[in-house]
């Protein structure tokens, strides 16, 4: 039976689920440890590995809220048993976005940009002006070409952290490459109306259209 505070249904929390919890936020912990430590010895593909690994512990779990019952419809037993009260939710939902953010690094650092920018979108959810990964993202979409998006991320960074260098020189970047773009592409469309013009004084200019102005003898 759930009781009710403040007017409001209490969350249902089960000794199950915190159990899970808490040895899940253990192997998470680790799981971190070992693949901060990969990754600082240059062992990129074995901290991904590890960062990876992470979601799989901390993902599943509940708050226990009316407002989860009705999303579900009808919990399960499985979805009761494994739910939490908020406090440890929110650690949960932390090692969520450490292991996405820390993904994406891995990523980035690999040259898999398109997956970079799909984690960090992934923690961005969850952290929506974390600089760290604005930047990640930003660079893996200057990467790809995406110079629009990756000023975005790049100038929101540098809002929220203004003294970020590294942020501030792919912003530089990023402009850049975008003015080179608009140039080509003026230079592209100057070149196929400059073609185009001359092709039509040419046609008006021709012994064809000269006869066919001409006017005709009595």
């Amino acid at each position: 039976e759930s009781g009710r505070r403040g007017g409001r249904a209490a969350p249902r929390v089960s000794s199950a689920g915190m159990s899970q919890a808490e040895t899940a936020l253990a192997r998470a912990k680790a799981l971190r440890e070992e693949g901060n430590t990969l990754f600082k010895s240059g062992d990129v593909k074995g901290a991904l590995a590890q960062y990876h690994q992470i979601f799989m512990y901390v993902h599943g779990f509940n708050d226990g809220s009316p407002s989860a019952d009705a999303g579900l419809g009808s919990m399960s037993q499985q979805s009761r048993d494994l739910s939490v009260d908020p406090e440890v939710m929110a650690q949960l939902k932390e090692f969520k976005f450490i292991s996405w953010s820390n993904v994406g690094l891995c990523h980035l650092k690999l040259g898999n940009h398109e997956k970079c920018v799909s984690y960090c979108t992934k923690a961005l959810s969850i952290q929506d002006s974390n600089v760290k990964c604005l930047y990640r993202r930003g660079k893996a979409h200057l990467e790809l070409g995406h110079v629009d998006e990756a000023k975005e991320d790049l100038a929101r960074a540098l809002r929220l952290d203004p003294a970020n260098r590294e942020a501030a020189l792919e912003l530089r970047k990023a402009k850049a490459a975008g003015a080179a773009h608009d140039r080509k592409e003026a230079a592209k469309y100057k070149n196929m109306f400059g073609a185009a013009a001359k092709e039509a004084e040419a046609k008006e200019g021709s012994p064809a259209a000269d006869a066919a102005g001409a006017p005709s003898a009595a």
